[in-house]
Parts: C-alpha cells; sequence; structure tokens
C-alpha cells in the first residue's frame, strides 16, 4: 500500500484466486499511518528486550483502535534501572504536550513494576524503585496508555511522546 495517511488506520486480508476461484482470507491485519517514527529504543515491547535506563531517553507510544472486532493496538515500553545494594532510584518521566503543567499532573501513562500493580504516572513526579538486598539488582518495568479518553471521536490514532529520566540513586529508606 503506497498511499497510506498520516492518523489513517487500515484493515488488510489477504485472498488468493486460481482461475475464476476466489479463495477468502480469515485473518485480518491490522496497520495505521502515524505522523512519527518508531522510536530509537524499540524493540523494547517485551521484558525480553527492555532498554537500560540510565540517562535521559525521549520515547513514543503509538495507540491504535480499530472498530472491526473491538481490536487495540497499544504499544508498551519495557525499561530497566541498576540498582546498588541498599538504595534507591528515582525515575522521572514527562509527556510531551504537558510541559505548561504543574508537577503532578496527570498524565496518559501507566507504569507497572514487575510483581507489582499498575500505577498512573504523573507529569515530572519521581517514581521510586527501591532494592532493600545486599546485592545489586535490575529492576524491570513497563510504561503503557491509559486507555480512559485516549481516543476521540473522530481520532482512533494517538502517538504519546515522553522523555523518561534516571534522575538519582539515594540510600534505601530516606
Amino acid at each position: 500500500d503506497t498511499n497510506v495517511e498520516s492518523n489513517s488506520r487500515y484493515v488488510y486480508r489477504l485472498d488468493k484466486k486460481r482461475g475464476n476461484k476466489l479463495f477468502k482470507g480469515k485473518n485480518y491485519s491490522y496497520a495505521y499511518g502515524a505522523n512519527c517514527r518508531k522510536d530509537a529504543y524499540e524493540n523494547n515491547n517485551t521484558e525480553s528486550n527492555a532498554t537500560f535506563l540510565e540517562y535521559d531517553l525521549t520515547c513514543n507510544l503509538s495507540c491504535v483502535k480499530y472498530e472491526t472486532e473491538g481490536v487495540l493496538h497499544l504499544d508498551e515500553d519495557w525499561f530497566f534501572v541498576t540498582v546498588p545494594p541498599m538504595r534507591s532510584a528515582e525515575i522521572i518521566i514527562s509527556q510531551k504536550g504537558l510541559e505548561n503543567t504543574g508537577v503532578n499532573a496527570e498524565t496518559q501513562l501507566n507504569i507497572q513494576v514487575i510483581g507489582e500493580i499498575e500505577k498512573p504516572v504523573a507529569q515530572k513526579s519521581g517514581i521510586i524503585l527501591s532494592n532493600p538486598s545486599t546485592n545489586p539488582t535490575n529492576i524491570f518495568f513497563r510504561v503503557f496508555p491509559k486507555t480512559t479518553g485516549l481516543f476521540t471521536a473522530s481520532s482512533c490514532v494517538t502517538v504519546i511522546e515522553y522523555t523518561i529520566s534516571l534522575n538519582k540513586i539515594f540510600n534505601y529508606g530516606n
């Protein structure tokens, strides 16, 4: 398909024809046009491909809603931080477009550390990852979009741009 429009959704089905007989495909493939490229850290959509977070990273999440079969395509980004023994790490996430809002403004993002429940991300608010053990630990987590309020009646394609930073490492318990 060479005429893909930005912010448009596409549903494809592969049919085959042998002579005059048509064989209709049973499965659909979903695609969309977006006005951005994948971020430099893709393919970090799984824990096994998590990106090492040690400095500021600019990322994006593509989100598409398909009416056919109620399919949602929601990108997610996996990261990990190496936290020294008896230390905590503070990460900060800032969503593009919310720069003029204060700290703790609501974003369209959630975060989930492995073994914990998902939590909403507040703009520029520190998220603490702690290592109470006596060994260095890699703490894995994912950042993903909230589904409520993500799409409007006129737009079913959204790209969330954000920056994620390792802000500081400090003594555990402080």
